[in-house]
């Protein structure tokens, strides 16, 4: 079954201070159960991913501490060793 998203973040989050903590997150399911990659303008970032009993792929992206060169386009691609992909796009600004 393709990677598919259950949950993302805002198509858009306005961050409201710097050194604020940003943390996004998504999740997916498919068969083959899907592996995330995070991106942030294009460019591979590294995140956190966890899997749970529900057979859905979750995987957080965290700023520790926001400055304001962490804006810009942030994406989650789910993708699994048969079926494709799924992304979700989120642009952080401040």
């Amino acid at each position: 079954m393709n990677p598919f998203i259950v949950s993302s973040p805002s198509n858009e989050i306005q961050v409201r201070n710097v050194g604020d903590i940003v943390k996004l997150n998504c999740s997916a399911r498919g068969l083959p159960l899907p592996k995330v990659k995070w991106f942030k303008d294009g460019r591979r970032v590294v995140s956190k991913t966890r899997h749970n009993v529900t057979d859905t792929s979750k995987s957080e992206f965290v700023i520790h501490r926001f400055k304001p060169s962490d804006a810009g386009i942030y994406k989650c691609l789910f993708y699994n060793d048969k079926n494709g992909t799924a992304e979700a796009n989120t642009t952080l600004s401040k």
